[in-house]
């Protein structure tokens, strides 16, 4: 919940690729667990077109259900809460001049995004000791003159937030307290987003880096970056079999074995 709520930290702007991330902090006197993010996203088109960047302005507020729950809320910062079908016609209407007015912004030196909301709700439930169930909802409206490929990617790209917060801790779990779980993880982690083999080799190579445990497990034996690195590189080649104790196998060995 903490690593959530450091709204303009390094790992949290990498993680979510935003073109820009701010937040006002809360200030003396006001409500605790509460203040006001603002984020900027590319909206990638599937058609070659071309879309303005969407920034959302919304109130992050922390809510601590019971002593293992923790829930994050973030609503749009100045939504008019209006009913009815009259209320829809008015939101098109503006979302239409936002919609003008950002393709016209870019020309006078503006930054060109477009207004967007975000409604999360993020629940944090603690299962055990250095064990945290994370469950996820959004609901996103970006305006008008938005394919539903491009909305969708978009909607997959903050799905694939979450994932790369779980990827964070992960790499943080020590060698010594690894389990098969955290070995499907790990695998999992070396795999996402990979299609060949020079880009498997290049991701474990991050990850050997990034990942407490791969990094102590090479560390503590050499052959074990060679074993895995040739692996997933994926070349097949007809080698003698290694007939040497695990303990002593060499780098040009352990290259043989992957």
């Amino acid at each position: 919940a903490a690593f959530l709520w450091d709204f303009g930290s390094r790992a949290n702007t990498e993680i979510s690729g935003d073109v820009e991330r701010s937040f006002e902090p809360e200030k003396e006197g006001e409500e605790i667990g509460k203040m006001v993010v603002r984020r900027r996203q590319q909206l990638d088109s599937k058609r070659g077109t071309f879309h303005s960047d969407r920034a959302f302005s919304s109130e992050l507020t922390l809510h601590k259900v019971d002593k293992d729950t923790i829930i994050l809320l973030m609503t749009p910062t100045g939504e008019e809460k209006v009913k009815g079908a009259r209320s829809t016609i008015i939101a098109r209407v503006k979302d239409a001049r936002a919609t003008i007015m950002s393709r016209g912004s870019i020309f006078k030196g503006s930054t060109g995004a477009k207004a967007a909301k975000e409604t999360v709700t993020i629940r944090l439930k603690r299962l055990g000791k250095g064990l945290t169930k994370l469950e996820y909802g959004c609901e996103l409206n970006l305006g008008l003159v938005v394919s539903s490929g491009s909305g969708k990617a978009f909607v997959e790209r903050r799905l694939e937030e979450m994932a790369g917060v779980s990827i964070y801790f992960q790499r943080l779990v020590p060698f010594e307290a690894f389990n098969v779980e955290d070995g499907r993880a790990l695998a999992y982690d070396l795999l996402l987003k990979v299609k060949n083999s020079g880009q498997r080799v290049e991701r474990f190579k991050m990850v050997a880096e990034k990942s407490s445990a791969l990094r102590e497990l090479c560390t503590r034996h050499s052959w074990v970056k060679a074993t895995l690195g040739t692996a997933l590189e994926g070349s097949l080649h007809r080698n003698k079999p290694v007939g040497t104790k695990l303990v002593c196998v060499s780098d040009k060995e352990a290259i043989q074995i992957g």
